[in-house]
């Protein structure tokens, strides 16, 4: 395995812009290709820029209110609307039986059994 960043590549154009570093890469020697390539480059830097921009203007809006990141967890809500409990997967099935510990009762997730991302069922004490 080679560690030269531009195997494969002819050429390589680096453009500092802001502080950010772009890489334009052409296969071959051809100047009609890199026309092509740095063309291509030109045209979607105004979106660039935009989208860089508007992150910015987040960092600087956070910063400006002082705002605290709120951590998401994957764990259900405390209670919903109706009365019962929420996941990012909607309203939780509230569901009891039995077992040899005695009667349990707990809010299931509505997604379908075996979904990867399943919430944890809510244990009623």
């Amino acid at each position: 395995m080679s560690t030269n960043p531009i195997e494969g590549f002819a050429q390589q154009y680096n453009f500092k812009l802001e502080g950010d570093l772009y890489n334009v890469k052409v296969k071959n020697h051809d100047e009609a290709e890199a026309r092509k390539a740095l063309e291509v480059f030109a045209a979607v830097l105004p979106e660039i820029m935009a989208v860089r921009t508007m992150i910015n203007a987040q960092g600087v809006l956070k910063e400006t209110l002082n705002a605290t990141p709120i951590e998401h967890r994957n764990s259900p809500s405390p209670v919903s609307v109706t009365g019962g409990k929420t996941c990012k997967h909607g309203e939780m099935k509230l569901r009891s039986g039995t077992n040899d510990k005695g009667t349990w009762n707990g809010y299931f997730c509505p997604s379908p059994k075996g979904t990867p991302d399943q919430c944890k069922t809510v244990f009623v004490r």
